[in-house]
């Protein structure tokens, strides 16, 4: 599985389980995949994601600093 995974930081995305909007404590790099890895979303430097318009379903949260370095792996449930 996937492993939350932080690096010196304090990092909150919620609510999770959503029904569409994802909220994230700071902003962040996003990437947003599904289960076989095709990427859903990609943002810069926000602290939301709409995947309102995604199916009922587990989607993987990848956030990166401005350096690049990983601050989160999460796993996201769609409702």
């Amino acid at each position: 599985g996937i492993e939350n995974n932080t690096l010196n930081y304090e990092v909150s995305v919620y609510p999770n389980p959503t029904t569409g909007l994802l909220f994230l404590s700071n902003n962040y790099n996003v990437t947003l995949t599904d289960l076989t890895g095709k990427i859903i979303a990609k943002e810069q430097n926000t602290n939301a994601v709409d995947i309102s318009n995604q199916p009922a379903g587990l989607y993987f949260l990848l956030l990166t600093d401005n350096k690049g370095q990983i601050v989160k792996r999460s796993k996201v449930t769609k409702e």
